[in-house]
């Protein structure tokens, strides 16, 4: 789901292995895409995910483990 989420943003198909960045994706994407992020994981209200997270992250399947530890 965060793949699919930021290839929205960035325009194109996401490499799950690559950094937000290195996918193409810029600060302002990243901005983005946190707030879809945030809100698509979500009990009762959406995480607190930092588009900070998302750019410190070094690849996207790392940003997801971090969303299961912040659920």
């Amino acid at each position: 789901m965060v793949t699919d989420i930021c290839a929205k943003v960035i325009g194109k198909t996401a490499d799950p292995g690559l950094g937000f960045i290195e996918n193409g994706g810029d600060s302002l994407g990243a901005v983005r895409a946190a707030q879809l992020i945030g809100r698509s994981f979500t009990r009762d209200e959406p995480i607190e995910f930092d588009y900070v997270d998302l750019l410190e992250c070094p690849s996207l399947v790392e940003v997801a483990t971090l969303i299961v530890r912040l659920q």
